[in-house]
């Protein structure tokens, strides 16, 4: 959320789970308190609440009592974020699990190998998650109860495992074999629920 006079100062959650209130600052979504990661004067970062039910909703920022006038936003079923580096960069944050490297042109992932990636938007999962809380570090993992699709290169990857990530808070974590594709950037496309996040690309070495 960007705005002025957002916070008289800036402040970062330092216990789970996240508050509702941080450095005098509260934010509300249909008049609902809404878990907070940061405020500053000009922006703040907030968790929707899995339970913000999809369409129209409402925002307020309160800064030490006082009410910002309310906004409207949109909120959709699902709306998938997959992880960059800082633009102009559209390679996805993807870690190769053959040894643990970020995966780049310098240390590209094989057909066959495995790669984990991650994203935020994905909706409501199924167990539910605690709103502002980590979840899970063993099963039953939420995952998304929208399907999750990912081509690589334009081809359907086998995705083992897409389910939130153990220990962090509404991050989904997408662990991605690499298809039979050529070697070379290659396309990395993510769609939930059939809404498709940005294009990104993902570093692939020769077969073997």
């Amino acid at each position: 959320i960007y705005g002025t006079n957002l916070a008289a100062s800036t402040a970062q959650f330092a216990t789970t789970p996240l508050p509702v209130l941080l450095g005098g600052t509260s934010v509300s979504i249909n008049g609902t308190p809404v878990p907070l990661l940061y405020v500053g004067p000009g922006q703040v970062n907030a968790q929707v609440p899995y339970e913000t039910k999809v369409g129209t909703a409402k925002l307020v920022v309160t800064s030490n009592k006082v009410d910002s006038p309310p906004v409207n936003f949109e909120v959709a079923a699902a709306g998938p974020g997959v992880f960059t580096p800082p633009p102009p960069s559209k390679h996805v944050l993807a870690l190769n699990l053959a040894d643990g490297t970020l995966n780049a042109p310098e240390t590209p992932a094989r057909p066959g190998q495995y790669v984990t990636a991650y994203l935020t938007g994905q909706g409501v999962v199924n167990p539910a998650a605690t709103t502002g809380d980590v979840a899970p570090s063993s099963p039953p993992f939420p995952v998304p109860v929208a399907p999750v699709q990912i081509k690589i290169g334009g081809v359907v990857a086998d995705v083992p495992f897409a389910g939130l990530a153990p220990g962090f808070i509404g991050l989904l974590q997408m662990n991605v074999q690499i298809p039979d594709v050529p070697a070379g950037e290659q396309s990395f496309d993510v769609s939930i629920g059939g809404v498709t996040a940005a294009s990104t690309v993902i570093s692939i070495a020769p077969k073997q």
